[in-house]
């Protein structure tokens, strides 16, 4: 069982997303550098939560966790360029369900895409961009 199995299968549809929008895709430990204040960025997140529950005789797997999707557009440009380029990242999500269909045999894991809440928008304070949240639950299993 290696977790980054079902961080492959989450973070590689959003990198796709990012890259065919292109914009700068930044995933867990990776610290944004150089940005400009007038282009995109995104920040992924893949936090697992628990991985087991309780059985008669024996714990059994059932992997929880959540996606969180933060994408940075230019401030003072409206939420137009945010709502734009958030989309494609909602249905990327939405897609990783349909991947299922394929089975597990190229990562060894499955997953679940579950509620997508957002986006939700914010200006930021600090700093020159707009950003754009969505995030989500997901279940996962190997085969």
């Amino acid at each position: 069982m290696t977790l980054q199995a079902i961080r492959y299968k989450i973070e590689g549809p959003l990198a796709q997303a990012l890259a065919t929008q292109g914009v700068s895709h930044y995933g867990e430990n990776q610290t944004p550098t150089n940005l400009q204040a007038d282009e995109q960025w995104a920040r992924t997140s893949v936090s697992f939560g628990s991985m087991t529950e309780n059985g008669l005789n024996r714990n059994f797997e059932h992997i929880r966790g959540s996606i969180v999707i933060e994408l940075f557009v230019p401030k003072n440009q409206g939420p137009a360029a945010a709502q734009n380029s958030v989309t494609p990242l909602m249905q990327a999500l939405n897609d990783i369900n349909n991947a299922n269909d394929d089975g597990a045999a190229a990562s060894g894991a499955t997953v679940w895409v579950r509620d997508v809440r957002g986006p939700d928008f914010m200006e930021m304070d600090e700093g020159p961009f707009f950003m754009a949240r969505v995030n989500a639950g997901f279940t996962a299993s190997y085969t």
